[in-house]
């Protein structure tokens, strides 16, 4: 895996945005994602670390519409910044930016009148069992949505959870909405010890110290079966077989889901 350090002074044209610290190439395994998120939040106290998973350009893409979201954006807020004179091409001014957005869709996560909860989500992704055996897949061999590309973030946020804040995604019909996502993210986290360190077009990617045992596994995918409304698929059982082996667990929160 090779690491490359982005200059802070500089607008790079090729990131995601100012908050990107690391542009990551050769990823071969999952795993080494998640050192290196470990060994960041180490060496960033006082910041979440967020890495961007598949797609990372349909991810991007994504981003900019989901942001359209009056409930996301902060010139629909009532103190909105005055971004008349605001130049993109300045460094300083691009991340003062990015910083009063992150700060925006966080207070937004959790404001009584935005905020989801896991309970809202029952059956609200409707799968089948096919796409449940493309779950355990992944679960079991993470790298299938790894890009070949992968930038690392670093938002000012609180929680691992309110992290998404940096890389708020959930588009189109069908998705979870970035509300959405933070709910699955805060519920996994209190219940399990899931802590989000990754988003992609499709994929959310979580990780914990240490892997589950068997009870809290077959808890897990019976949360899991309820939220994507599909009881009935035999692949749910490698579903938690995996996460018992591995400290990762990934969950598809688009409609459609993407294995590259």
């Amino acid at each position: 895996m090779e690491r490359t350090e982005l200059d802070a002074t500089v607008v790079d044209p090729d990131a995601l945005s100012a908050l990107t610290w690391l542009r990551l190439t050769g990823v071969e395994r999952a795993e080494e994602l998640v050192e290196l998120v470990r060994a960041e939040r180490a060496a960033h106290p006082g910041v979440q670390v967020l890495c961007t998973l598949d797609s990372i350009g349909q991810a991007a893409y994504t981003h900019e519409h989901a942001l359209e979201d009056e409930r996301l954006d902060p010139a629909y807020a009532d103190d909105a910044p005055d971004l008349a004179d605001f130049d993109d091409e300045d460094a300083e001014q691009a991340r003062a930016y990015e910083l009063a957005v992150v700060e925006h869709i966080v207070d937004q996560l959790h404001s009584p009148a935005h905020a989801s909860s896991w309970a809202d989500l029952a059956g609200s992704r409707p799968t089948d069992p096919e796409e449940v055996d493309a779950i355990a897949r992944v679960n079991l061999d993470p790298g299938l949505v790894v890009d070949h590309e992968v930038q690392v973030l670093l938002v000012p946020a609180g929680t691992p959870a309110d992290a998404i804040a940096g890389l708020a995604n959930g588009y189109f019909p069908g998705d979870w909405d970035t509300f959405e996502n933070h709910a699955v993210a805060s519920h996994l986290a209190d219940r399990y010890g899931f802590r989000l360190f990754a988003i992609g077009a499709s994929w959310l990617g979580f990780e914990r110290d240490g892997a589950l045992d068997a009870a809290q596994a077959k808890r897990l995918t019976d949360e899991l079966a309820v939220l994507y409304d599909v009881a009935d698929a035999p692949a749910w059982t490698k579903v938690a077989a995996a996460v018992t082996e591995r400290e990762t667990l990934f969950l598809p929160y688009t409609e459609s889901i993407e294995i590259d």
